[in-house]
């Protein structure tokens, strides 16, 4: 055992009174520390903007997201920098289940088409899909949309690109809702929901054919109109009733007209009409008995391509009654299909295998006739059978 001295407080000793040696050795260690801790706590740091130090920021940040899932935000000058997108770059858009291209996928969340953003501690689940967004200058992919299904509804989403503009389409049970957004950034344009089977863009308009409700006997009980909508607004009206001879086929457009091609199936032939916007009816059959095949919107006509062994021809069909095939394309044995979009008078054509990996991406410019090669740097993550394109200006 040992004993602490005593002092004797009541001393006739006139001199200052003493701590023991002891306790000034302890004192004076805890002092040091704390003045330690301090200095490197607040060592370097930046100031909040009320002027007060913050605290090991990128520490805290570190070890806080290391252990959160939420999204993080940073101070936009503390986001990674992102090389920068030249106008008039090449954006490619497919649908994607986002956990198949998470490596792929940025963690920002960006603001601008040169990438500047908050960074967030995004996951990126197996179980959602999502219109991706592939830039090859820059060989970047970057999130425009995502949803995802549940037990009780399958939930689908797909590009579709129209004069320039990106619209993401997603279907639930019978729910369609069709979002447009900015192709550089992916800021929320417009939100329009309805309940489709068939649609296409027309100005600021859409124009859909009302899903077909049949009743336990699988007879037409409801359904099947040909309705206009505002982009925007909450409900459509009627301009075709089901059975109307102008009401039947797919619907298209170009230069801003709506276009229908119905198909006969027993002569494999097909004709071309255009439509008036305000009644919906026929004002016009641009062509008839021309070859059946896949057809699709452009913007300064309507294309399509027929597919014949393993070659495709692609096909302009011009709102002036003139037709014109402008290319054919053979595939190579580890080719297994084509996906062809027009935007601004330019063809995007992929090629994908059996894995539907994409294989090859080459522009055609439909004025020179001419043929150019996307150069992708790297093909990981960009598996599809559809891609849609714009040109980001």
């Amino acid at each position: 055992m040992y004993r602490i001295p005593y002092v004797d407080m009541a001393s006739t000793d006139n001199s200052s009174t003493k701590l023991p040696w002891f306790l000034v050795v302890i004192l004076a260690i805890a002092l040091l520390s704390v003045v330690v801790y301090v200095l490197s706590d607040f060592s370097g740091n930046s100031n909040d903007n009320r002027g007060l130090p913050v605290r090991n920021q990128d520490n805290a940040l570190k070890k806080f997201s290391d252990t959160n899932n939420d999204r993080i935000p940073v101070r936009p000058d503390d986001t990674p920098s992102q090389p920068s997108v030249p106008s008039g770059s090449i954006a490619l858009f497919y649908r994607a289940y986002l956990g198949d291209v998470a490596s792929r996928l940025p963690v920002s969340v960006q603001n601008t088409a040169d990438g500047s953003g908050y960074v967030t501690n995004i996951r990126w689940e197996t179980s959602h899909k999502g219109v991706v967004r592939f830039i090859p200058v820059v060989d970047r992919f970057d999130v425009m949309a995502s949803t995802v299904s549940t037990s009780y509804s399958e939930s689908t989403i797909y590009p579709m690109t129209q004069n320039g503009r990106l619209f993401t389409v997603t279907r639930r049970s019978t729910s369609t809702v069709l979002n447009e957004v900015d192709p550089k950034n992916a800021s929320a344009i417009s939100s329009t929901t309805f309940d489709a089977t068939n649609l296409t863009v027309v100005g600021d308009k859409v124009y859909y054919r009302d899903r077909i409700v049949n009743d336990f006997y699988g007879r037409r009980s409801g359904g099947g109109a040909l309705m206009v909508q505002s982009l925007g607004t909450a409900s459509g009206s009627d301009l075709l009733s089901y059975g109307d001879a102008d009401n039947e086929g797919d619907f298209f457009t170009a230069q801003n007209a709506l276009l229908s091609v119905v198909t006969d199936y027993d002569s494999e032939t097909a004709s071309i009409r255009r439509h008036d916007l305000f009644t919906g009816k026929v004002s016009e059959e641009l062509f008839s008995n021309v070859s059946s095949g896949t057809f699709f919107s452009g913007s300064d006509a309507l294309y399509g391509y027929v597919k014949n062994g393993s070659v495709y021809t692609v096909k302009r069909f011009g709102l002036d009654g003139t037709a014109k095939s402008l290319i054919e394309v053979a595939l190579d044995s580890d080719e297994k299909g084509l996906s062809i979009d027009e935007d601004s008078g330019k063809l995007l054509i992929v090629s994908y295998g059996s894995d539907y990996l994409l294989k090859s991406a080459q522009l055609y410019d439909v004025a020179s006739n001419s043929t150019e090669e996307i150069s992708i740097v790297s093909s990981s993550g960009l598996k599809s059978q559809e891609y849609a394109f714009v040109f980001l200006n």
